[in-house]
């Protein structure tokens, strides 16, 4: 790589998986029920919950073919909600159309559906407090669920994102099983099942959350110099929660290959979560 100049500051999540590949059972998992991007509105969502409405829209299904709705699932979270007496949970008629997939990393796909439907509720009239919808990530089984809840402004009020990576839907086995219609239906009610599950344990225990003990991190850089010299290694050393550890390095690695492709440097960008020889020889050296 020759000197160069890198101009970004992305804000990344802990929980980054490619959609592609996020049905396999993950090396390491956390107990941690889901990833929750910080929202400023969680607070008053909390406050609001038991006497709110919630207005729950037909569940949107992404598979490598196409998306389709689950009206099932819609019925099976107000229900539970309800059950629960979590809040006053409805069911809402009409869709929300996600965004359109321009990536097939889970961080990415998350960020673009929010906005997406969150235009959309802007432009809709509800007598609900909140609207809640979940997605699945489909491909030889549900390997990523997303739960978009919004308030009336159509502002982000407690939305969150889990994959193989949490345990809860890794144990839970959310394969098809065979390519039957039954055994479609029963693999999105199991993971629908999750996905409340992880709500619900959020709403009882917030603070538990690692999304309110440790801010999202960013990226950024500058040139440092003009020389035409060759890089041949950048080392970058993170101290981070040990439980975070393999959640951080699927979002870092990403995060960094894409700033290095948005700035045209090739890069190959390697991650380890322990010290490398070769980092602590240059660590030796370098004197640190």
């Amino acid at each position: 790589m020759k000197g160069f100049q890198i101009r970004m500051a992305a804000a990344v999540c802990l929980a980054l998986l490619l959609l592609n590949g996020c049905t396999n059972q993950a090396e390491h998992v956390t107990a941690v029920p889901a990833f929750r991007p910080h929202s400023e509105n969680s607070s008053a969502f909390l406050n609001a919950l038991k006497t709110a409405r919630v207005a729950v829209y037909p569940s949107i299904v992404r598979t490598f073919e196409g998306t389709s709705y689950s009206a099932q699932s819609q019925q099976q979270i107000v229900s539970i909600l309800n059950q629960e007496r979590i809040t006053t949970a409805l069911a809402q008629p009409g869709t929300l159309a996600p965004g359109e997939q321009l990536s097939n990393i889970q961080w990415d796909i998350f960020q673009s559906d929010m906005h997406a439907i969150a235009g959309q509720l802007k432009n809709r009239k509800s007598d609900a407090q909140y609207s809640l919808v979940m997605e699945f990530l489909v491909a030889q089984g549900v390997g990523g669920i997303h739960c978009y809840i919004f308030d009336r402004r159509g502002e982000n009020a407690f939305s969150f994102l889990l994959n193989a990576h949490h345990k809860l839907l890794a144990d839970a086995n959310l394969g098809a099983g065979d390519s039957s219609e039954a055994s479609r239906l029963k693999m999105i009610e199991k993971a629908t099942r999750v996905g409340v599950t992880a709500l619900i344990r959020q709403i009882n225990k917030p603070e538990d959350q690692y999304s309110t003990k440790q801010k999202e991190y960013s990226i950024a850089s500058h040139k440092v110099s003009a020389s035409d010299r060759k890089v041949e290694r950048i080392f970058v050393v993170a101290r981070v929660q040990e439980q975070l550890n393999y959640v951080f390095m699927h979002s870092f690695k990403h995060s960094l290959a894409s700033a290095f492709e948005s700035n045209g440097v090739d890069a190959i960008v390697k991650v380890t979560p322990r010290e490398s020889d070769a980092l602590a020889k240059y660590a030796n050296e370098a004197g640190y």
